[in-house]
């Protein structure tokens, strides 16, 4: 909801001056005064200071965003093609978060969990926009001010590049190893035990994959990792992420009985 209600509030001002445009308010109106404080705040748009000029200043304002929130709004709510319609939005959401808006931010998150789960053809352009979004989020969820939302897009970054196609796969995957890490300095087992358990069994998948180092140590390093994710996910309580983890430890255990 957080990352959906900007839209949604600046659509209804869209609206708004729509009816304004076809004369149904002029611009000494309450609503076309509520805009104007809305978008333009501090702009002087009260009877007697050139209201013709703020609203000139308003429909510009509205005209050079309506494309960027309309691509937004029919990617979120799904009318759109994610292909088609998410560097829209990620320019959008990117400008606005680089003035620190939150929402933007959450927009960002968003939007790059989607891209990163797409598996359609263009699956490499996907990755690389979901990246973008990711980092472009975490310039507002810092570790300082947002902690938990800097975890999780921290987590979400590291999945993203351990499935990355574009650049060299050992650069992707130290990436990866590296986001999870930097997760788990927040997402500790006392304070978040079920997101330490999956950044736990997705650092797991990581250092199985590693080409970097000893294979060995690498494979045990995974081993690690795994049976700590499993100390949260047990059998009773999490039977599916239970056997998600213990399909990849035995994986890692034959990889490493068989070097």
């Amino acid at each position: 909801q957080e990352s959906i209600a900007p839209f949604l509030e600046r659509r209804v001002w869209v609206e708004a001056l729509a009816l304004c445009r076809e004369g149904r308010f002029t611009p000494h109106a309450p609503v076309v005064q509520a805009m104007a404080q809305r978008l333009l705040p501090g702009w002087p748009f009260t009877k007697g200071k050139r209201p013709r000029r703020g609203l000139a200043a308003l429909a510009s304002w509205v005209h050079q965003r309506e494309g960027e929130l309309a691509a937004t709004d029919a990617l979120l709510d799904g009318r759109a093609s994610l292909d088609l319609q998410a560097g829209v939005a990620l320019a959008a959401l990117a400008a606005r978060a680089k003035q620190g808006d939150i929402g933007a931010a959450a927009g960002l998150v968003s939007l790059g969990n989607r891209l990163q789960e797409s598996l359609s053809i263009k699956r490499r352009d996907n990755l690389e926009q979901a990246i973008a979004c990711y980092l472009r989020a975490l310039e507002v969820y810092t570790r300082a001010a947002f902690p938990v939302d800097w975890a999780t897009t921290q987590n979400n970054l590291g999945i993203t590049y351990r499935n990355r196609i574009a650049g060299e796969r050992r650069d992707n995957l130290e990436a990866a190893i590296a986001c999870y890490q930097r997760a788990l300095e927040v997402y500790t087992r006392e304070a978040f035990p079920v997101q330490w358990a999956t950044t736990q069994n997705n650092l797991g998948n990581t250092y199985r994959d590693r080409i970097a180092g000893e294979r060995r140590d690498n494979l045990e390093a995974a081993i690690a990792c795994y049976q700590g994710a499993l100390e949260v996910y047990t059998a009773d309580g999490f039977p599916h992420e239970h056997s998600v983890v213990m399909r990849g430890l035995a994986a890692a255990e034959d990889a490493l009985r068989g070097l």
